[in-house]
């Protein structure tokens, strides 16, 4: 079993408003037909037959009204749950990145795509279809497009439990092909699966074509890291690449260099006005696309802990990386970066289990202690150097 359990956090700064209130209208919607309507419970699980019937999608009779309403019914609990989960951990970047409206509207007519794409190949059934489903593989359609180098957690559960990471454009990609592949054969097939999978490669077709194109015509930002970015090859690093800055090359001793003052400076006057959260999210929105970035060398350590104690691992990991390649032998800011990524990547190995790169933690360590000013830190890095040799 594979269940993706987290992605990157969004850049894009605001509140998710649409996405909470599909949630919310699903989930009240299901309260109101699973529980609150005293009918026959038969054929459909926990809803009962006749709202399926009155308000679900029939293709043998079809009609626009109800193409609406079978997106916001649900045939049990564990289909609501499901669909949920995945419309909660991939709509947050969507509707930051597109706006509210944009983003609604794209939902719904997705859902009309995922509702059309099952009619398609089943036009004569009498069952009737439900289900935010298409809707919501729409969205994944779309986050596709928007984000295709984030991150993706997942689960894995076979002989045993793990996670590990992938990139959405694969994640995203695989629950693509692998339902528009099942939708094909079975249809072809005359086989019932139960499962509308090919409502669900059409809501993501649709979600895809939409974006994309309010996206050429200037709707929706482009960020520069969109599909097209990974066609053309384009990598976006974890971290500042090695490269020149305003002609000389960053090395030891270097003093802090800032392509862009305007940026770094705004996001240093955030810090240091004790506004964190602001600053975090002009900084993800600007480090992704200027890798030269990096603010003076207190201030970055500070925003580093900041995005680490906030959950946003990638993030930190690049603002401490940054530390150690821009302010290389400018002590203590050097150390208490080797040290915050080494006990970063402990307590992922702690939280998750895995063994993680052991290699790496004992570099950043070693390095810790042969630079460190302060006896009291040197003496905390020797004592996690010790925990990751009796790991290894």
């Amino acid at each position: 079993m594979l269940l993706p359990i987290s992605d990157e956090k969004p850049s894009d700064p605001g509140m998710a408003w649409a996405s909470k209130l599909l949630i919310a209208v699903n989930v009240a919607v299901w309260f109101v037909t699973g529980f609150a309507v005293d009918l026959p419970r038969e054929g459909l699980g926990g809803i009962p037959q006749d709202v399926a019937l009155q308000w679900g999608f029939v293709p043998a009779s079809p009609s626009l009204a109800t193409a609406f309403t079978a997106m916001f019914l649900h045939a049990d609990l564990m289909h609501l749950a499901g669909n949920m989960w995945f419309l909660y951990l991939f709509s947050d970047n969507v509707e930051l990145r597109m706006g509210g409206g944009k983003f609604l509207v794209c939902y719904l007519l997705a859902g009309l795509g995922g509702t059309m794409g099952h009619a398609l190949f089943f036009p004569d059934s009498a069952i009737p279809s439900i289900g935010a489903s298409g809707a919501i593989y729409g969205v994944m359609g779309m986050y596709f497009f928007l984000f295709p180098y984030n991150r993706v957690r997942f689960l894995y559960f076979f002989f045993f439990i793990g996670t590990f990471y992938t990139s959405a454009l694969f994640a995203i990609g695989y629950f693509f092909i692998t339902e528009a592949v099942i939708g094909y054969f079975t249809a072809h097939a005359g086989i019932g699966t139960g499962v509308g999978h090919l409502a669900h490669a059409g809501g993501f077709v649709v979600g895809f074509i939409l974006v994309q194109g309010l996206t050429a015509w200037g709707f929706v930002r482009d960020d520069g890291w969109t599909l097209f970015a990974w066609l053309k090859g384009k990598r976006r690093p974890a971290a500042a690449p090695d490269d020149h800055h305003d002609g000389a090359p960053a090395g030891p001793g270097s003093a802090y260099v800032r392509p862009e003052p305007a940026k770094a400076e705004v996001v240093a006057a955030l810090v240091n006005a004790e506004r964190m959260e602001e600053a975090r999210r002009l900084w993800r929105r600007e480090a992704f696309s200027d890798h030269a970035l990096v603010l003076p060398p207190r201030e970055q350590l500070e925003l580093a802990l900041y995005l680490d104690k906030s959950g946003d691992g990638g993030s930190a990991r690049d603002a401490y990386e940054r530390i150690i390649k821009h302010y290389s032998g400018q002590q203590p800011f050097e150390a208490e970066a080797h040290l915050a990524l080494a006990g970063m990547l402990l307590a992922q190995i702690r939280g998750t289990g895995e063994r993680g790169d052991l290699g790496e933690i004992a570099r950043h360590l070693r390095l810790a202690i042969s630079q460190h000013p302060v006896p009291a830190r040197r003496g905390l890095a020797e004592q996690w150097l010790a925990a990751v040799d009796n790991l290894a």
